[in-house]
């Protein structure tokens, strides 16, 4: 099973920014935790749904 961790912006309501999917939990972990020590944002660990598509594409939406 693949985790997703989900960056979202400080807005109200939190918009979505960036997602990255791993193969571990605690791989997972580790970035969430990294991100939110790093980064002005909310980050939030899901399980990856791998049969619909992505929501999103990966990466920042360009301004």
């Amino acid at each position: 099973m693949k985790h997703r961790v989900t960056l979202y912006a400080l807005t109200m309501p939190p918009s979505p920014m960036l997602y990255q999917e791993f193969d571990t939990r605690s791989d997972a972990l580790a970035w969430r935790a990294w991100a939110r020590r790093e980064l002005p944002c909310h980050a939030r660990l899901t399980k990856a749904n791998t049969e619909t598509a992505p929501i999103m594409e990966q990466g920042a939406p360009a301004r």
